[in-house]
């Protein structure tokens, strides 16, 4: 339901800004020298980019009074990602995504974790140019992969997971081909089952309905965008 209700959002968005020309024209306010044209005849787009993290799942009400402090610092962390999008035509085309994100908190010799969720999958992707091409405003909605690990003092949990994620993001021109890049984006899964392995011994736990273990998140990004 979420993505199909980020879809219904999307397209009609794209095709009335693109239909009215709201981006295309008009001067861009950042820069209008063609010396710092990011878009022009371009299709392919490489964006590297980090920045903070935060997960949005509430915390369940079994977790004990004593370790909820150490739960909410977990909540905070930092993500790193890549996405490489193939414009088919000037407004839209396909993604391929890759984020990893990292918490971590340690109360010495009584309680630690160290999480780190990956995904990875494809995407389709719109972007919309000012008049100069030097600024686009980026959206890509994704959906893939989530792998998940919790390491402790006691052992290891894995699992893995569909996910989506929706990202809205603003490619400012600073070079020739190169853009300054912003975005928020909103990550969504949940883990049914794990894996916990202690003392060198694995075994599956499934959870039941309504106990799943939410991965979703907002990130805060900034970062460089390479255009060719």
């Amino acid at each position: 339901m979420k993505r199909t209700l980020c879809l219904i959002i999307l397209i009609p968005i794209a095709n009335l800004l693109h239909s009215q020309n709201l981006f295309l024209n008009q001067k861009g306010s950042f820069a209008d020298d063609k010396d710092v044209a990011i878009q022009e005849n371009t299709r392919m787009r490489l964006a590297l980019h980090g920045g903070y993290s935060y997960q949005v799942a509430k915390i369940s009400d079994e977790v004990p009074a004593e370790d909820r402090e150490h739960v909410k610092k977990l909540k905070s962390g930092y993500h790193l990602g890549a996405d490489f999008s193939y414009f088919i035509t000037e407004t839209s085309g396909i993604n391929m995504k890759y984020n990893y994100f990292n918490s971590s908190h340690e109360i010495i010799n009584i309680i630690k974790n160290e999480i780190s969720i990956d995904f990875i999958g494809p995407g389709y992707a719109l972007r919309l140019q000012n008049y100069s091409k030097t600024n686009a405003l980026f959206m890509c909605m994704s959906i893939g992969y989530m792998g998940y690990t919790n390491k402790g003092y006691g052992g290891q949990i894995k699992g893995n997971t569909f996910g989506t994620a929706l990202d809205i993001g603003y490619d400012i021109g600073i070079a020739k081909n190169v853009a300054l890049g912003l975005q928020f984006s909103m990550l969504s899964g949940s883990l049914k089952e794990f894996k916990i392995t202690r003392n060198g011994h694995t075994e599956t736990v499934e959870l039941e309905k309504g106990q799943y273990e939410g991965l979703g998140r907002i990130d805060l990004t900034i970062g460089l965008r390479f255009n060719f």
